[in-house]
């Protein structure tokens, strides 16, 4: 769970995790502020679900997106950049969907409905290995996750070039994917960051 962890020490787990990154065209800083963002809203709430693309294109609008309710899009006229100081984010917390989020770090929907991804086919090209169907440890996971982990998930493979971010409403496990893989994880022994005093 993430409010247990020392944020100073999660954000230097984090930035070793995403130093190795092939995803190269969103700056290692950018990854970094989300980062700070999501510890930032945790702090301040407690039992919610998060689910953030950071390197989203206007490309994928029509084969991805969907806007379930206008009113949890609070971002799509006024666009707000991460390093600015008033991040209204915190304000999307209680609702359902994706936030998404720019190369240049400008923050241009919530509230998004991500739809058109195939989980079982991409945890299969991702693992191909095995006979165990379950997308929960097909995709490596230690828990059992739900549908928010597997769109995550997904969206990282399918949305190429892309860091996505997620807070699990049930346990408060914070996950970072890229190219389908989990590249960090509060959980012990998860991903591709494996610490034994990892809490």
């Amino acid at each position: 769970m993430i409010r247990k962890i020392n944020p100073k020490k999660l954000l230097g787990r984090v930035e070793r995790a995403l130093k190795d990154s092939d995803i190269k065209r969103i700056p290692l800083s950018h990854k970094m502020r989300v980062t700070e963002i999501v510890l930032k809203i945790c702090r301040l709430k407690k039992g919610f679900g998060m689910f953030i693309i950071l390197g989203w294109r206007k490309k994928w609008w029509r084969k991805y997106a969907g806007v379930p309710d206008e009113t949890q899009d609070i971002f799509w006229r006024h666009h707000l950049n991460i390093y600015q100081e008033s991040i209204k984010i915190q304000r999307t917390v209680s609702f359902d969907g994706a936030i998404l989020i720019n190369r240049k770090g400008e923050i241009i929907d919530s509230g998004i409905m991500i739809e058109g991804l195939r989980p079982t086919k991409t945890a299969f090209k991702v693992n191909p290995g095995g006979k165990n169907n379950d997308l929960s440890k097909k995709f490596g996971f230690k828990r059992k996750i739900h549908m928010r982990h597997l769109s995550a998930i997904s969206a990282s493979y399918e949305l190429k070039n892309t860091t996505i971010f997620t807070i699990s409403e049930e346990t408060g496990d914070f996950h970072i994917f890229e190219k389908g893989r989990i590249i960090f994880s509060t959980v012990k022994k998860e991903g591709y960051e494996v610490d034994a005093t990892f809490p």
